[in-house]
């Protein structure tokens, strides 16, 4: 098994599901060209000892609303819930909670108009939100700057159909890594021998990307092959609709082939811990493989010991994302492609996008 660690991080070479972008196109030339919401999948309570806040914001991320609410209401950060991090140059709505005891009502009224955010919504709740108890996240988003539309037309909207009925690589994106791939030179930089350990509001960075690279080395290397992304003994499945998965073993194959078709079940990936890993066989194999590869180019000694003293559990995600309510508009005239879709929560536009075009 060959594994190209480096192909596996950069968008405009690694393998997709569907084969290489159709052209290319600019994305985020403005703001209004990038619209995300995040759907709750549940009603705040109406009631508790918290507050539920539905924001809009543009031109800001998520940390900085985060930090302006604390010094805003005298909230420490870490007592602000919220679903997940929004990007910083789109119009993003999203939910964060803050305990009613720290909240002064009026206080924060006077001054959300100062902030350049919108609350559109304000209502009591049960409990602090925590990263990923969001339904999902819908998605509207305007590729410009097109320059083939009109020639390409037909064969972009077949592709998305593909990706509609098929879903799309589910990659990470490249905000995973940090600006210009930083995080992953920082990986190496702590990893290398010894080096002091990171601190500690830096292992949560250092983790995602190191455990993302493994991820998206071991998904590459899957599409690089025919077999790659079908059913084998060892492989870890998950049911599309619960978080429960399971071990293939011989005898389910031909019944996993037909719900992986149905899209009722899913093929997973490892992010990887400090534990055993799930699955086993080939498959496994061929994870540890490519988590060794990556290991061994930041610091496998150093990594795997502040895997097991950081007490990392391994979890895994799926190789494949869907988003079945894609909807596309094409305007050749202003050589245009505005999307319309839902994703799960840790899934991520770009990738979607980046099957059919290359953005800048």
């Amino acid at each position: 098994m060959l594994f190209d660690i480096e192909r596996a991080v950069d968008p405009a070479r690694r393998h997709r599901l569907h084969g290489g972008a159709l052209t290319t196109g600019v994305l985020k030339a403005t703001e209004d060209d990038f619209f995300v919401e995040e759907v709750l999948g549940f009603k705040p309570d109406g009631q508790g000892n918290h507050w539920a806040l539905f924001i809009e914001k543009r031109g800001l991320t998520t940390a900085r609303v985060v930090d302006w609410l604390s010094q805003t209401t005298g909230t420490p950060r870490r007592d602000i819930g919220l679903c997940g991090q929004k990007d910083r140059q789109a119009i993003t709505r999203q939910w964060f909670t803050l305990p009613i005891e720290t909240f002064d009502l009026d206080t924060f009224a006077a001054q959300t108009p100062l902030a350049g955010i919108r609350v559109l919504d304000i209502t009591r709740h049960g409990k602090k939100l925590r990263p990923g108890s969001h339904q999902a996240n819908r998605f509207v988003i305007k590729i410009t700057d097109i320059p083939d539309l009109k020639v390409r037309k037909q064969q972009i909207s077949e592709r998305l159909e593909q990706i509609r009925i098929n879903g799309f690589a589910n990659y990470f994106g490249m905000q995973r890594y940090g600006f210009a791939g930083n995080n992953r030179e920082q990986l190496r930089h702590f990893g290398a021998p010894n080096s002091r350990a990171p601190k500690r509001n830096q292992r949560s960075w250092l983790l995602s990307s190191l455990r993302s690279w493994i991820f998206d080395t071991v998904l590459d290397s899957r599409l690089a092959t025919k077999q790659g992304m079908q059913a084998s003994p060892g492989a870890v499945c998950k049911h599309i609709d619960s978080n429960s998965r399971f071990v293939l073993e011989e005898n389910d194959l031909a019944d996993a082939e037909k719900r992986l078709a149905a899209r009722t079940l899913q093929l997973t990936g490892p992010l990887w811990g400090a534990s055993v890993q799930l699955g086993g066989g080939q498959s496994a194999e061929w994870e540890q493989a490519a988590a060794d590869c990556v290991l061994t180019a930041v610091g496998k000694t150093t990594w795997q010991k502040h895997l097991h003293n950081w007490k990392v559990e391994p979890d895994r995600r799926a190789l494949i994302a869907y988003a079945p309510d894609l909807s596309h508009q094409i305007n050749a005239q202003q050589a245009s492609l505005t999307l319309t879709f839902t994703l799960p929560p840790g899934s991520y536009a770009t990738e979607l996008i980046a099957e059919v075009i290359a953005v800048e």
